[in-house]
């Protein structure tokens, strides 16, 4: 358990802090739960594919070694550091 799930709920009572100190990645998570059902909504009564086009080129992005490892890096400090936190 990483502390997604509970950063996302700290959010959604407004505990911004509390959230971060979670995770932070809790916040990146909550923002693309909020934008992403709107965008695809859009994209649905205009008859466009911005979000699909956007996600495509952030996969695209991801997928590079090197950005894959810094993402790799992050994720593996987050969980040192949610060990040394005890949560």
């Amino acid at each position: 358990s990483c502390g997604t799930t509970r950063s996302v709920m700290q959010l959604s009572h407004g505990n911004f802090l509390s959230a971060i100190f979670i995770n932070p990645f809790g916040i990146i998570v909550g923002l693309i739960m909020i934008i992403a059902p709107v965008w695809i909504s859009y994209d649905f009564i205009q008859k466009k594919e911005t979000f699909y086009t956007a996600y495509s080129k952030i996969e695209t992005i991801l997928r590079k070694r090197k950005v894959a490892i810094v993402f790799f890096v992050l994720v593996i400090a987050n969980w040192i550091w949610n060990i040394k936190k005890n949560l």
